[in-house]
């Protein structure tokens, strides 16, 4: 029952985990022009996952019942308790310190999704807090864990520093809206990858190569970070350069009916 109820949970969060990639795909999908095969080529991605993901879930579990049965088989008067053990039993995970990482990573990630208010504005109140918990001495908590995350975890700490300086800019103050909608997705990429980095880490716990399982994972996170950081500032930049160019149109305009003003003053003169 136990080894059930906790695997039958993770498959529901790997449900809800695909809903919400689904939900971000189509979010970068509508701001594509070839906006149709963006989106199947990231819903593939997140079908491969989801399958992935169940296929060990289910083999984990499929293992613990054997195990059980084979201990039942051993020692019938063994406590019903000590058969039943969890697909997250101590027995199963292979780096204490990384799935130690992962709870902790976990707790911030619900702080992270407060940073945004409902306005779309930002919070710095919570974002100081959360990145006050990545500022934290990782190695020291969680050993090996958190030596090799400090790197991963540095480039997130980093980006937050980068993101003050990008919405106190002249430019950004002129143009507001448009800043507030990329300061936002910004942060959001940055709160995305620390959970990336979380299931990452809860993932590697499993494996006896936890180490290159979580080097692997943690390159694709920062990898794709960089290059959501760049769409997102790209495309702010040519909002600007669009909204100069309109405004520039604009002074044009009022110089010509300047001009044309003055010259029927003339005319009755």
């Amino acid at each position: 029952m136990k080894a059930t109820q906790t695997a039958a949970g993770k498959l529901v969060k790997s449900l809800v985990g695909a809903v919400k990639d689904l939900k971000e795909a189509s979010e970068d999908a509508a701001e594509k022009s070839d906006w149709i095969n963006k989106f199947k080529t990231e819903a593939n991605k997140v079908k491969s996952g989801l399958e992935n993901k169940w296929y060990e879930i289910k083999d984990k579990w499929q293992k613990v019942v054997v195990k059980n049965r084979h201990d039942d088989t051993d020692d019938d008067d063994d406590d019903d308790d000590d058969d039943d053990d969890d697909i997250d039993d101590e027995d199963d995970i292979k780096s204490k310190s990384m799935n130690n990482l992962s709870k902790y990573l976990s707790g911030l990630v619900g702080v992270g999704s407060k940073i945004l208010t409902k306005q779309g504005t930002i919070d710095w109140v919570q974002a100081k807090k959360f990145v006050g918990g990545l500022k934290e001495d990782l190695s020291t908590k969680f050993e090996e864990a958190g030596k090799l995350a400090k790197e991963d975890i540095g480039i997130i700490v980093n980006k937050f520093d980068d993101l003050k300086k990008f919405v106190d800019t002249e430019k950004v103050k002129q143009n507001m809206k448009a800043t507030q909608t990329a300061a936002g997705k910004l942060v959001k990429s940055l709160v995305g990858a620390v959970k990336d980095l979380k299931e990452a880490s809860e993932d590697a716990a499993e494996k006896s190569d936890w180490i290159n399982k979580f080097k692997t994972e943690a390159n694709k996170v920062k990898s794709g970070l960089e290059n959501k950081w760049y769409e997102i500032k790209d495309k702010w930049q040519k909002v600007v350069v669009k909204n100069k160019h309109d405004d520039t149109d604009d002074d044009d305009d009022d110089d010509d009916d300047d001009k044309e003003n003055i010259e029927k003053i003339q005319e009755r003169e």
